[in-house]
């Protein structure tokens, strides 16, 4: 042993401080281990340890490093029953960033390690107490610094004893995210560190449970949240066959903190033999939530001055996204940077451990920094350039891992934190991601028509591809806000709504998806029944993370909105109907207009060839009074083949299915959220009275006839359209108390 001082403290007996009394043991005579927590004897959480009751896993990087400090430890944890991966595609699940990574089979030294995070801390500590010259003590709460000339010499603390006053040669704090180093070195006359911070907004909830063996194949489960689902999990295999379920949202979603919440909250995420699985479960603890509003990185590297005799580790200097699960690894890889700054010297020790440690961090920090801006935007505060023009391209490359076995295991090497980042900023990775997008002849987010007619130029909007109940959605949004859905009817597509996407009210978040088959978004895997396409709605806003919407809906759309005022009347909080018959029709009422129904049959049974090969709907549109750039853009959004298919299927299940089914069971729900009716009565297609208030079986229904205008209101006056929504959203918030809506999830 190689002796730079007579006695080294350490603040905080969790990870980092354990690892780094471990490191320290080789270079002072003795080490002295101070925690408040009682410690125990036996595996169990502590209250020190907030996260310990949640999901932890050892990564490759990390266990070596951690053997390698305690030899025999990763054995010892393999006898105590803890599992170890080394099977890569069978005993892991993980989806990131909406893309299954299949089939990686592990390098050499790539096992990873599941223990919980009280068996592993438990057997680290019986370890580090094995060696001489160190002592943990317990029931000690450090209360400041000891400081002389310019130098850190010791601790005053408070034990079970009494007061403590400690000489010390060395003092790290390792006392997590609640480390007090900034402000004691405010009190002796220091700057304290500068921070780099990403807002994640992040919370999660946990509990251990009991799962019948052989339901699960997996060891981990790790599914991230994505821009459209701001919500997660991971599950971990621990020792005694016991699993650590953990549910999490970011950007502000907050899981349950019950059970049966908790399952709700990721039935949309979860695969189904793993939902069926937790369902099945016996729990064997109450659940826990934490949250975790930001990343932060105090960047001690670049102090200018900073007192000798004093270090920070672990989450003091750096705590990450605890959804990455790369904590531990990177406190090992900090103490391993201690280790070598040590032998050394003890020179200028501060200053080059900082710059040393500083190496691992970034290279995490910079990964995380990239998975959190390509899945929150820019809701994670100002990021170097650098992040923010390798986030877009996110999707692209996880879509490329996802294809190529060689990419995931570079991938993985990465994300294991066995490799730098920098390893995949090569020619050859960006050949990887290219030669998929060559040989289709469209990127991931290319439009898929059979035309190659790309969306109408809308300024200002966002677009994206969802996919919901096997159907690929094309969303375009914009504004902020409380979010609106916006559907379409036929032959329209999200244009139909250009001039609220391109003109956003304050405090309103516009969403026009093109429903199935219509526009860019791909075919349903259904017919196209209307109480189908309003499940495939919903599913839509469950994988945009919306529980609430205000609703618009014209024509079809219209007609799908009613639909889901009664399915789910929970998720709307008003409706504004435009141009559409209400569900509530007699058959007598209906029979007098049939012969405004006259179309129906042509676009029902005229066939595909008909929106594809004819101006058929072109020229219906102009006599509707549509302009005629508008009809140009509708018509050539159905010469698509799916396009063509959709539409044609949208009536023929109307006529020969629905019809015949209102006649045989009328609609008896009733509607209980506010519900506006505005109605062009110049329309030849729909007569208002099918839209009266008076035959509407509806809590809060008006209706509002528009002159001079006909069917396509959202094109022909698009200036009411706008005001009425605007008066809808008032309504909403008078019948909810007048709480005032901002941007994020609705007030309602």
């Amino acid at each position: 042993m190689r002796t730079h001082g007579e006695h080294a403290v350490v603040l905080g007996a969790g990870m980092g401080g354990l690892l780094v009394a471990r490191v320290l043991s080789e270079h002072y005579a003795a080490v002295t281990v101070l925690d408040r927590d009682e410690l125990p004897g036996e595996v169990h959480p502590r209250r020190g340890v907030p996260q310990g009751a949640h999901g932890h896993t050892l990564l490759p990087r990390g266990g070596q490093l951690i053997d390698r400090f305690f030899p025999g430890l990763l054995a010892d944890l393999t006898r105590r029953g803890v599992p170890v991966v080394r099977d890569y595609p069978d005993e892991i699940r993980f989806e990131v960033v909406g893309h299954h990574l299949r089939g990686v089979a592990p390098g050499p030294g790539a096992e990873i390690h599941v223990p919980s995070r009280p068996m592993l801390e438990q057997r680290v500590r019986e370890h580090l107490t094995r060696l001489s010259n160190v002592e943990v003590v317990d029931r000690c709460a450090v209360d400041g610094l000891r400081f002389d000339r310019g130098r850190v010499t010791g601790v005053r603390a408070t034990s079970a004893d009494g007061q403590l006053h400690l000489d010390a040669d060395l003092v790290v704090d390792a006392l997590g995210r609640g480390a007090r180093t900034p402000a004691w070195l405010a009190e002796l006359g220091y700057a304290r560190p500068d921070e780099d911070t990403i807002k994640v907004r992040g919370a999660y909830t946990s509990l251990q449970m009991r799962i019948d063996p052989g339901a699960l194949t997996e060891k981990m489960v790790l599914i991230s949240a994505t821009p459209a689902r701001p919500k997660g999990m991971a599950l971990f295999r621990h020792e005694d066959a016991m699993w650590d379920v953990s549910v999490f949202g970011v950007g502000g979603r907050k899981p349950p903190s019950e059970l049966a919440g908790m399952l709700e909250f990721v039935a949309d995420v979860a695969p189904p033999h793993v939902l069926d699985a937790l369902t099945a479960g016996e729990p064997l603890s109450e659940p826990e939530s934490r949250t975790f509003p930001t990343s932060r990185w105090r960047r001690y590297d670049r102090m200018r001055t900073f007192p000798e005799g004093l270090l920070v580790l672990g989450d003091a200097v750096c705590s990450l996204n605890p959804t990455y699960g790369q904590g531990m690894t990177v406190a090992a890889m900090q103490a391993d940077a201690l280790a070598a700054t040590l032998r050394e010297g003890t020179h200028d020790l501060p200053r080059r451990y900082f710059r040393a440690a500083a190496g691992p961090i970034r290279d995490t920090w910079n990964l995380a920094a990239v998975a959190d801006r390509a899945i929150l935007g820019k809701q994670t505060g100002p990021l170097p350039l650098a992040i923010r023009t390798l986030a877009p391209f996110g999707d692209t490359f996880f879509g490329a891992v996802s294809r190529d076995i060689a990419l995931q295991a570079r991938f993985l090497e990465v994300f294991t934190l066995s490799a730098p980042p920098t390893s995949l900023l090569t020619p050859g990775t960006a050949l990887r991601m290219v030669r998929p997008l060559v040989r289709n002849g469209r990127s991931r987010t290319e439009v898929p028509s059979d035309e190659g007619i790309a969306p109408p130029d809308i300024p200002g909007v966002r677009r994206r591809f969802v996919t919901a109940r096997g159907v690929r959605f094309h969303v375009t949004e914009s504004g902020s806000g409380v979010p609106v859905l916006a559907l379409h009817g036929w032959p329209q597509h999200h244009y139909a709504y250009r001039d609220l996407l391109a003109h956003p009210p304050p405090g309103m978040r516009i969403i026009a998806p093109d429903l199935p088959g219509y526009g860019w978004s791909g075919p349903a895997p259904h017919r196209w029944a209307k109480e189908d396409v309003a499940r495939d709605v919903l599913a839509l806003l469950d994988e945009l993370g919306i529980d609430r919407v205000l609703l618009a809906g014209h024509d079809w759309g219209g007609w799908i909105g009613h639909l889901l005022t009664l399915l789910a009347p929970e998720r709307v909080a008003g409706f504004l109907a435009l141009n559409i018959a209400h569900p509530w029709q007699s058959p007598s009422g209906m029979r007098r207009h049939l012969w405004r129904f006259a179309y129906q049959p042509v676009v029902a049974f005229g066939g595909v060839l008909l929106h594809r090969r004819t101006a058929f709907v072109r020229t219906l549109l102009r006599r509707a009074g549509v302009p005629a750039a508008a009809a140009r853009v509708y018509a050539d959004g159905l010469r698509g083949l799916d396009n063509a298919r959709a539409a044609v299927d949208t009536y023929r299940t109307f006529l020969l299915r629905e019809v015949p089914a209102m006649a045989r069971r009328p609609e008896r729900r009733r509607a209980t959220v506010p519900i506006r009716a505005l109605f062009g009565i110049d329309d030849p297609a729909i007569h208002p009275s099918l839209a009266s208030a008076a035959t509407a079986r509806a809590d809060d229904y008006t209706l509002e006839r528009v002159a001079h205008c006909g069917h396509f209101i959202t094109d022909e006056r698009p200036d009411l359209v706008r005001a009425r929504l605007l008066d809808l959203a008032a309504v909403v918030r008078g019948h909810r108390g007048g709480r005032v809506t901002t941007p994020g999830p609705p007030a309602w």
